[in-house]
């Protein structure tokens, strides 16, 4: 990894540390084809997600992936991932709530939705606090 990289790297690390992400996004470095059939380098970021999968609820690892080149910015590749910061933090439960109320709703959406569905008025509700 050349010194950009590494510049960039720390970028990444530092933009998602704002949110703290770093216990439930992992980050990695390595070698991967690009476009035009050059092994280079890519970061990898990894958090679990939640998807319906052969009629049942599952969590599953989702991986976001681009190459190092002269041109990649640490900071947008870390705004991909910080937008949807409350979807990467929310419980299973509150995931499946979401994908069935907005089946075809972003993830950068969620706290929209959280915000305004009127259930998580009730104390004790999708993880509101009770008392």
């Amino acid at each position: 990894m050349n010194s950009k990289q590494k510049e960039e790297f720390k970028k990444v690390v530092l933009e998602l540390d704002k949110y703290n992400l770093n216990e439930h996004v992992s980050l990695s470095i390595g070698d991967a084809e690009n476009d035009k059939g050059k092994k280079t380098k890519h970061i990898y970021a990894y958090w679990l997600d939640t998807t319906l999968l052969n009629k049942k609820w599952v969590e599953r690892e989702t991986c976001k992936c681009e190459e190092m080149s002269k041109f990649f910015s640490g900071e947008l590749f870390a705004l991909g991932i910080s937008q949807k910061v409350a979807w990467i933090k929310a419980s299973r439960e509150e995931k499946v709530a979401y994908i069935k109320a907005e089946p075809f709703g972003h993830p950068a959406l969620f706290p929209v939705w959280l915000e305004s569905n009127p259930l998580n008025k009730i104390p004790g509700y999708m993880g509101t606090e009770v008392g």
